[in-house]
């Protein structure tokens, strides 16, 4: 097992990380269906959201990063690394694209700059959702690298799997008040695989030198 530290950081960060992304989410407002809406947007609400989505995805990443750490050295290192290529790729898309989605807004409040809001909102729209799909597919891989270490509960394991791949299946299937429902069941997972990793670093940290710690220790 590696140094407890990485488990009390790593676990800390996917419990902050997915709490915030939850605010984010359901703080984010509904983006505006017309120039007359768009004048008058929320725009202090939607940049608090951004803010929480922003910083709960960094520290979320740096959970992740900790996570794979653990499979370094396992069966399941390949996973891992394919993990965290798919963490990076959903964490730098939804971190970059909210600039288009304000640029869109604004742009929708000015007289004839409909059809450029337009172009940019779909652009903010394609970003975002290949963003949101690699987040997820991230963690239906670290739960398959999970159900390859008996040091993780299997109903994380399992869990993590199937929670991913609904989420992904529901960025394309559900309408959004549906998908953001959903999607807590993703950031529930965050934080259940994040306090599992605390509690290991934990029982690490008081265990005897050599000695082979789990989840289930």
């Amino acid at each position: 097992m590696r140094h407890p530290s990485l488990y009390n950081v790593g676990g800390n960060g996917l419990i902050a990380g997915g709490i915030l992304l939850a605010i984010g989410v359901f703080l984010h407002p509904a983006p505006p269906e017309s120039a007359d809406a768009a004048v008058t947007f929320d725009m202090a609400g939607l940049n608090v959201a951004h803010w929480a989505i922003a910083l709960g995805e960094i520290l979320a990443l740096a959970g992740i990063l900790c996570l794979s750490r653990h499979f370094s050295s396992t069966a399941a290192g390949g996973w891992a690394l394919l993990g965290v290529a798919l963490a990076l790729v959903g964490t730098m898309g939804v971190i970059t694209a909210p600039g288009t989605e304000a640029s869109a807004i604004r742009l929708m409040a000015v007289a004839g700059m409909e059809e450029s809001a337009n172009v940019m909102a779909d652009a903010h729209t394609q970003a975002v959702t290949t963003s949101i799909v690699a987040h997820w597919l991230a963690v239906v891989v670290f739960g398959l690298a999970m159900t390859r270490d008996s040091a993780w509960p299997s109903w994380l394991a399992y869990s993590g799997v199937g929670v991913g791949l609904l989420e992904v299946i529901g960025t394309f299937a559900f309408p959004p008040a549906t998908g953001m429902m959903v999607a807590l069941l993703g950031f529930a997972w965050l934080v259940a695989a994040g306090a599992t990793m605390a509690r290991m670093g934990r029982v690490a940290a008081a265990a005897p030198a050599g000695a082979a710690v789990g989840a289930g220790a």
